[in-house]
């Protein structure tokens, strides 16, 4: 379905008047629902609620005078109607002044169409996938006031964007075209009076659920069907790890108490922060939450640090020796640890899949085994950067929540809950 097809005409929706203030954070959320079933033994079973996540954007704007009484004016008259804003995390750029259309021959002659080149989030060349021919999207400014009208895409020609409207107002170089999101303010919003003039607003816009269409790209990189997740976390912002090894107590109240151990396995619970630099990257993020439907599917993970403390390489290439038996105590038969990943010094990632771990106390090491056979000739202390556990897990939350700091750059927050890796 067209997206033109779901956005409500204007006598039916209200357009939201009000710029977010940039100095503050622009939260876009989407949320699924996850139903899940743990066993005794910690196994799951999930199933995913929603197919389409619902999807809310926070922001806070910054009033001056005329902004206030065009707030007050809306939430006066338009508050419980249905509303129609510009996205504030999806825009293209249009580099030259956007001129308003007229006729060659009134009134039965052609209209010359509004044309305007445009720097996309992705590329020069090719229109982001939210920009198709015949959707609504809107045209806004902060130069002039704050001025935005609807206009619908009539064609794109190399960096120019084309509208078939027929009326509508000029638009000065270095406006911004957003996809449309139909939607409520959610009710009863504080603002804040600085003074007589200037004020604050908080805003919470929920998206009518189906109003938007998601289409997430499809999987990237793949070990043994499940997708990995290959971006670095920012280390500057202090991931944590929360360690559980459930332990259940019978206790009386009087006497000795009984313990009982009900998984045969540990669980990890990661919480790491990434900072996307461009739109690509946030895309990244969003889509592979999309694809997971947020708890409900598992993927691997990599925990970028230097979880192997090897000695040596060895055995043809299918052996990782560490100088300490307690490793291999610990790992050995577990369901968790079956995979590593050497991260080399030229930026390369290589993932093996672990056949055993065994401790030997003769010698005071411990030996991985690998399935498939490293290139020994050429890993050495120069070229390895470390070694690090690749973890099967699923998100930690239904939620995601994504932090824009400005136009093109965000901070993102997940969770991840390590599973037992049962594809091995």
């Amino acid at each position: 379905m067209p997206q033109s097809d779901m956005i409500p005409a204007p006598a039916e929706a209200r357009l939201f008047p009000i710029a977010p203030n940039w100095d503050e954070r622009v939260r876009a959320s989407i949320e699924y629902k996850t139903d899940i079933i743990t066993a005794g033994v910690g196994s799951e079973q999930r199933r995913a609620v929603r197919d389409n996540p619902r999807r809310v954007i926070e922001f806070t704007a910054l009033l001056g005078w005329q902004e206030r009484i065009v707030a007050d004016y809306f939430m006066a008259g338009a508050l419980p109607y249905p509303v129609v804003i510009p996205d504030p995390t999806r825009h293209i750029v249009l580099t030259e002044e956007l001129v308003a259309p007229y006729q060659e021959n009134p009134p039965d002659g052609p209209y010359t169409f509004e044309a305007a080149e445009y720097v996309s989030d992705t590329t020069t060349e090719t229109p982001p996938a939210w920009l198709e021919v015949g959707d609504t999207v809107m045209v806004a400014t902060p130069y002039t006031g704050y001025q935005m009208e609807p206009r619908t895409i009539g064609g794109f020609s190399a960096n120019d964007i084309f509208f078939s409207d027929e009326d509508g107002s000029a638009f000065p170089a270095y406006s911004t075209v957003h996809p449309v999101l139909f939607g409520h303010c959610r009710v009863e919003p504080r603002s804040v009076r600085y003074s007589n003039r200037v004020a604050s607003l908080p805003v919470t816009f929920e998206v009518i659920p189906g109003s938007e269409i998601f289409e997430p790209t499809a999987p990237g990189f793949t070990l043994d069907g499940l997708e990995v997740l290959e971006i670095k976390p920012n280390w500057a912002s202090s991931p944590s790890m929360t360690y559980s090894f459930p332990r259940e107590v019978i206790d009386y109240g009087y006497g000795r108490i009984g313990n009982h151990i009900p998984y045969d396995f540990p669980a990890r619970i990661m919480k790491y922060e990434y900072l996307a630099r461009d739109p690509g990257e946030v895309k990244y993020i969003t889509d592979f939450f999309m694809r997971k439907r947020g708890r409900r599917n598992s993927f691997l993970v990599p925990t970028w640090e230097d979880d192997v403390p090897y000695q040596a390489i060895g055995g043809n290439g299918r052996q990782i020796v560490i100088a300490d038996p307690t490793f291999g105590a610990i790992y050995t038969g577990s369901t968790v640890f079956r995979r590593i990943l050497l991260r080399m010094t030229d930026g390369r990632l290589l993932y093996f899949k672990i056949e055993s771990i065994t401790s030997l106390p003769e010698t005071g090491s411990s030996v991985i085994t690998t399935v498939e056979r490293m290139p020994i000739e050429e890993i050495s202390p120069a070229t390895l950067q470390g070694i690090s556990w690749v973890l099967p897990v699923r998100f930690g939350s239904d939620r995601l929540d994504v932090d824009w700091v400005t136009g093109s750059s965000a901070q993102v927050a997940l969770t991840f809950q390590t599973l037992e890796d049962l594809t091995i």
